[in-house]
């Protein structure tokens, strides 16, 4: 007899809508965060909370979607420049710069 195995499938580019639309709408999600780009000022594993960003300033922390990267991720970084509606985030961690991200990238605001 053969064994049988669930696979959950995970719709990245679904959920990642899912998520966008409902932070829009007012709802707020938390999340373990995975990694060590925003130390010192997020440990890994520690809950940070997404909310809507309802404006953007300069030093705040937010998640955009990396579209550089082939899964198109979500990167945690902080903000540090806005200029012709290109933003410009660094993690705490980081030496370099990541690559210019448009505005409508960003998906949430971070709350520590």
């Amino acid at each position: 007899m053969k064994d049988s195995i669930n696979k959950i499938e995970y719709d990245f580019e679904h959920s990642t809508e899912i998520i966008m639309n409902l932070i829009s709408m007012g709802f707020s999600f938390s999340f373990l965060f995975d990694g060590t780009s925003m130390l010192p000022t997020i440990l890994p594993k520690s809950k940070i909370k997404l909310i809507n960003p309802t404006s953007l300033k300069l030093n705040n922390i937010y998640i955009y979607i990396d579209l550089n990267s082939p899964t198109k991720r979500l990167v945690c970084h902080r903000l540090i420049d806005i200029k012709n509606n290109i933003c410009y985030f660094k993690g705490d961690n980081r030496s370099e710069i990541d690559a210019p991200v448009a505005m409508q990238m960003i998906i949430a605001e971070v709350i520590i």
